[in-house]
């Protein structure tokens, strides 16, 4: 499992430091182009294809000026029609555009570069994850394994935890598994005294638990029961003392 180890080492990489960083350039460039746009959120995913055609395309004088008929169509056009509402997101478009700061016009022109050479970068980094995943998924069938009968555990998750674990043999129990990865919680005691407030240990294999924890989440996405079971324990959190 060395190989899938590698790649998926590869892909956390790749997403947590450069896709990440990328991504915060983006949100600086196209904040200072289109100041309230990110406060308006017209689109639900900045990063998708609907919304950065927008941010590409027009300036918000562009935006302010185009008739709402044409902006719709637009927005319809680069989102292969799968947005619910186009109108609203036109309109609010149209709102935050009149409202957005300007900037100099030779400041414009380098912001602009800057901010499509950034999304160069984020759709090569995609690109480079989609050709990750396909590999990883391929490595993945030739090795024994029940991960991805969970409802919400894909190929990618499956053969991270499989990469990380090993052999699950060599855990005792899951208690010494959830040490090894560091899901468990400090402990603070004194006399008769036991701390109720305790914060996550972050120690043991930091990869290993980014993958559980983003599995767990996943099963509570794509399974009722542990939504419900979620939701419940969630309720009982004090939140007035956070």
């Amino acid at each position: 499992m060395l190989l899938s180890n590698a790649l998926t080492f590869m892909r956390y990489h790749l997403v947590f430091h450069n896709l990440t960083r990328e991504k915060t350039e983006f949100s600086i460039s196209y904040t200072f182009k289109f100041s309230t746009y990110s406060q308006e959120s017209p689109f639900s995913d900045i990063f998708g294809k609907a919304s950065c055609a927008i941010i590409e395309n027009f300036t918000p004088d562009d935006i302010a000026s185009m008739p709402l008929e044409d902006l719709i169509k637009f927005v319809s056009d680069n989102s292969n029609n799968r947005l619910s509402d186009v109108n609203k997101i036109a309109e609010i478009l149209k709102t935050a555009a009149k409202r957005s700061f300007r900037l100099h016009p030779l400041l414009a022109e380098a912001n602009d570069l800057a901010l499509s050479m950034t999304l160069e970068n984020i759709r090569f980094m995609q690109e480079q994850l989609k050709k990750l995943d396909k590999e990883i998924s391929k490595l993945l069938k030739a090795f024994s394994q029940t991960l991805t009968t969970v409802p919400g555990i894909g190929d990618v998750l499956a053969a991270a935890i499989y990469a990380e674990i090993g052999d699950i043999k060599r855990f005792k129990n899951e208690a010494a598994l959830a040490k090894y990865s560091g899901l468990v919680w400090s402990q603070y005691q004194s006399g008769n005294f036991n701390a109720q407030e305790t914060s996550l240990a972050k120690c043991g294999n930091q990869y290993l638990r980014y993958y559980l924890v983003e599995a767990a989440n996943c099963v509570r996405v794509h399974t009722v029961r542990y939504k419900a079971f979620y939701n419940k324990k969630f309720s009982e959190v004090d939140l007035s003392s956070a």
